[in-house]
Formats: structure tokens, C-alpha cells, sequence
């Protein structure tokens, strides 16, 4: 009778370890097929993070309420005037089909998402100015210093972005360079 059992055991034994290297060979290959598609995802992630995080700032543009009025002077922009963002966040520069456009929430409706989204649409060329205008938070920023290189351009932007109430006019404070 052990004679058997022992047959019987043998035979469930081999069964197990081959049962086991089929396994370990089959983890193997989705550990295998598993590193290969991660390798691919990650691959891909230079390509579309910009995209996908300006994505995200633009809806969250929509999505906020608009920055309380700053206390701005009054009288016409020039090349002497200082100007000053509404809040650190109020806009978000994206570059989209060879322009840039700059989405802001500086006239969103206090209701949730009760206007579209508000966006103002710049040349690729003047980009580095907006930025540059972004940048400045929370200090300010006098017209003359924004880096174009004719004095409409400069005051082509700040008008542009004051309209919106992007910018408010300040007493300029500005330390000459």
C-alpha cells in the first residue's frame, strides 16, 4: 500500500514543480512584457507633460473666481507707467497652434464656470514679453522694461493685459537700471 501512495506522491510532486516553472516562466515573461511597457509610457512622458499640465492650469483658469480689483490709478498707460498683476496666479501662458494665448480668469463669473474660458491671443514673438510680464509678481513691472523692441509693442501688451484686468496701474516705484 505505501508502494502507492509513494507512486502517487512522486507524480504530484513533479506535477507541482512543473506547475511552478510554468509559472515562474510566465511571470517571468509579463515581468519581461511589463518592464517594455512602462519603458514605452515613460518614454512619453517628456512629449505630452507641457501639454498636459497646461491643460490642467487652463481648466483651473476656468474654474477660479477673478482676483479682487486692485487700487488703480487712474489715467492713460505710457512708457513711465508701472504696472502690477491682480494676483500671482490670474494668468497662464500656453503656446497652441503656432500662437500664444494667454487664459486668465481676471474676468470669470463669480458663478462656477458661468462665462468660457478667457483667453487673449499674442504672436510667438511677443510671447517672451507676456512671460516676462508674468514673471514679475509681485513686484512691478514699468512699460518701458517690457522686452519689445518697438515702443508700440510695449504699449500694445500692457494695454492689452490692463483691459483684461490682468495688470492694474501703480505709483511707479521702479528703480531706474
Amino acid at each position: 500500500m505505501g508502494v502507492q501512495y509513494s507512486d502517487a506522491e512522486v507524480k504530484a510532486q513533479t506535477n507541482f514543480t512543473q506547475v511552478a516553472t510554468d509559472m515562474s516562466q510566465k511571470r517571468r515573461r509579463f515581468q519581461e512584457t511589463a518592464k517594455e511597457l512602462s519603458a514605452h509610457v515613460l518614454a512619453l512622458i517628456p512629449e505630452v507633460l507641457d501639454s498636459a499640465c497646461d491643460q490642467v492650469a487652463v481648466a483651473l483658469q476656468h474654474a477660479r473666481l477673478p482676483p479682487p480689483l486692485g487700487p488703480s490709478l487712474p489715467g492713460p498707460i505710457d512708457l513711465n507707467s508701472c504696472l502690477k498683476l491682480t494676483s500671482a496666479q490670474v494668468a497662464r501662458l500656453v503656446v497652441e497652434d503656432e500662437q500664444a494665448v494667454l487664459y486668465h480668469c481676471a474676468k470669470n463669473a463669480r458663478a462656477y464656470h458661468g462665462l468660457p474660458i478667457q483667453g487673449l491671443v499674442f504672436d510667438l514673438d511677443q510671447a517672451e514679453a507676456v512671460d516676462f510680464v508674468l514673471g514679475s509678481y509681485p513686484g512691478t513691472v514699468k512699460v518701458s522694461e517690457i522686452p519689445m523692441e518697438t515702443t508700440d509693442d510695449k504699449l500694445d501688451i500692457a494695454n492689452n493685459l490692463f483691459e483684461q484686468g490682468i495688470l492694474y496701474l501703480v505709483e511707479c516705484k521702479c528703480h531706474p537700471h
